[in-house]
């Protein structure tokens, strides 16, 4: 049924859309970080209620991706209620942008690669599958764009089923993969993680125990794992990362204060929510590699790594995730994340892996249809699947 369009407040659209009771209503709430917080409540409720609950969709995730690095862009954060109830919620940027040389209106995922994953969040069942088609008819009926990304969007997740119904409705669409996420099922069994590793190569588990024996030889050897953001401990983990290649490639988290601001955050947030879980291996007291992970719910999830390349022969970083695992098991975590790539060492631990997607949907303007035209035409010529709109679209 056609919606109204109702203006209650300044910077909030509302659609109101009758179904057989109960009322379903869809708000767009632009600003900034402030219109995160001011629901914040609600949606980490709806996130506990979800069937897609990680870290990565809560309001502290993407409150502080916001002021690390979108402080300035424009906000629209989507809603969707039944009866009051707060039943989805879609986080995205608004901003200007160029596409071979003219400008284009994008909305885009409030995320970027440091987020690894995004989706909408909506609650499970019907009131859910309804939320979902709701906050796609109020993007096609109520914002003004041109082209909608998406970034790092789990194969099967409810976003894509948001990208299904627009490309049903014959908007154009386009998908490229991000990359498959790797993953190890815990096993349970016996407190040394040993079960978890019965799909590795054993010539891969004995040099797993002849490298630890050995690195254990030279000292004493001490896992720790932190739930509390201290800053000396954080400091600790920057700067074994720095130390080795990402310092070198430039890419080591306190070499850009915003990325350091990011991780800051997110630490405390973790701790705050209770779910953070930061490891250190230690050799005669000195680091020699480090994890930056979440515990969340039963799965843990590896953000980042590092590791001292002076003990490289003993391939510290692949002894704490041996480590690691162990201490999972003894907390009851049914799955270990590497998130990110399938990078070669991560293979040595599973063949398992999550498909990620990135998604373009293009509007029926005149600039949307020379975007999919333009598109179409690169990835003819290319004869590979859409690259990543932001290796094209460059920010104002």
């Amino acid at each position: 049924m056609p919606g109204q369009l109702v203006i209650p407040r300044q910077n909030v659209i509302s659609v109101k859309e009758t179904i057989p009771k109960p009322l379903l209503t869809v708000e767009g709430h632009r600003g900034g970080v402030e219109v995160v917080e001011s629901i914040a409540g609600e949606w980490r409720q709806l996130c506990a209620e979800a069937h897609n609950d990680q870290p990565f969709f809560r309001p502290e995730w993407v409150g502080t991706y916001l002021r690390a690095f979108a402080p300035r862009k424009p906000t629209l954060l989507i809603t969707a209620r039944v009866d009051g109830r707060l039943r989805a919620v879609l986080p995205l940027v608004e901003e200007q942008a160029w596409f071979w040389g003219f400008p284009v209106r994008r909305l885009r995922s409030a995320a970027n690669v440091h987020c690894l994953r995004f989706d909408l969040i909506r609650s499970a069942g019907p009131e859910g599958q309804l939320a979902t088609q709701a906050i796609w008819e109020f993007l096609r009926d109520s914002v003004a764009w041109d082209l909608f990304e998406m970034e790092h969007v789990l194969a099967g997740a409810p976003l894509e089923d948001l990208v299904s119904t627009a490309s049903a409705n014959g908007f154009p669409i386009a998908r490229r993969e991000s990359w498959r996420s790797p993953y190890i099922p815990i096993l349970g069994g016996n407190t040394t993680g040993e079960s978890s590793l019965q799909g590795t190569d054993s010539k891969f588990r004995a040099n797993l125990c002849r490298r630890w024996r050995n690195l254990s030889a030279q000292g004493t050897l001490a896992l720790q794992r932190f739930d509390k953001a201290d800053p000396q401990m954080l400091q600790r983990f920057y700067e074994l990362e720095r130390s080795g290649w990402k310092g070198r490639s430039r890419s080591a988290i306190t070499l850009d204060p915003h990325t350091q601001q990011f991780y800051d955050q997110i630490a405390r947030a973790a701790e705050q929510f209770n779910y953070l879980s930061i490891y250190i291996l230690e050799s005669n007291g000195r680091d020699v590699a480090a994890q930056f992970g979440l515990r969340y719910g039963s799965r843990y999830f590896l953000l980042k790594t590092a590791y001292d390349e002076a003990y490289s022969q003993y391939s510290p970083g692949q002894l704490l995730v041996r480590a690691v695992l162990a201490d999972c098991v003894k907390r009851g975590c049914t799955e270990f994340d590497f998130l990110g790539a399938f990078d070669n060492w991560k293979r040595d631990w599973t063949s398992k892996a999550r498909v990620q997607n990135d998604w373009c949907v293009f509007n029926k303007t005149r600039k949307g249809r020379a975007l999919d035209v333009l598109v179409s035409a690169m990835k003819h010529a290319r004869n590979t699947i859409l690259d990543r709109p932001s290796h094209v679209l460059n920010s104002i």
